[in-house]
């Protein structure tokens, strides 16, 4: 489907959204099954960055949300023009909407980890060292510096620590880059 800025489209997310921002989308590994059939690097499609403006119902409402390309379905043309006509007969509206500060809300990816007392302070410490952005082996590497490989679990463990990123920001070998870590405690529900 050929998406551009200010198409409108609806999605998997119920209203009336206008595209914003599109963005490439790269594979960030590499996956041969019967599902997909690419290597890491590969251009696989496209993100979109989308505005909400309406409910289902024509209800004014602004929103932010990105989604892959292909989960987006262009607007006919008779519903985009009964838009055209709501914003011209609604200038104060149209300007919140024009106005509305884009927030997106990130893409989280978790690392479970048993550690004691000593080990979490070590992590903390690691988290508050992190460059602006990093890759999870950059991540990873820290914790085997610090002799901590063998505290990273595959199943659920007394910590774990929340990535967030936005999908397109990768780095040249096609690795996530994240903007933020944070630690979390599965053992006492007060820390």
């Amino acid at each position: 489907m050929d998406l551009k800025i200010g198409d409108w489209i609806t999605q998997y997310s119920s209203g009336y959204w206008q595209i914003i921002d599109i963005k490439p989308k790269f594979a960030d590994e590499t996956r041969n099954n019967e599902y997909a059939n690419y290597n890491k690097g590969d251009l696989i499609g496209s993100w979109v960055i989308a505005k909400k403006g309406f409910t289902d119902k024509m209800k004014f409402r602004t929103d932010f949300d990105w989604l892959d390309s292909a989960l987006c379905k262009k607007l006919p043309a008779e519903k985009e023009e009964q838009i055209k006509k709501y914003f011209a007969e609604n200038p104060k509206l149209f300007e919140k909407f024009e106005n509305a500060e884009v927030k997106l809300c990130p893409a989280v990816s978790t690392i479970w980890l048993q550690l004691n007392e000593e080990q979490v302070e070590t992590v903390k410490n690691i988290i508050d060292r992190m460059p602006k952005l990093f890759t999870a082996s950059f991540f990873t590497e820290e914790l085997k510096k610090q002799g901590l490989s063998e505290c990273v679990h595959h199943s659920p463990g007394n910590y774990c620590i929340n990535f967030f990123s936005y999908l397109w920001d990768m780095d040249e070998n096609f690795d996530v880059l994240y903007h933020r870590a944070v630690l979390n405690s599965f053992d006492d529900p007060t820390k």
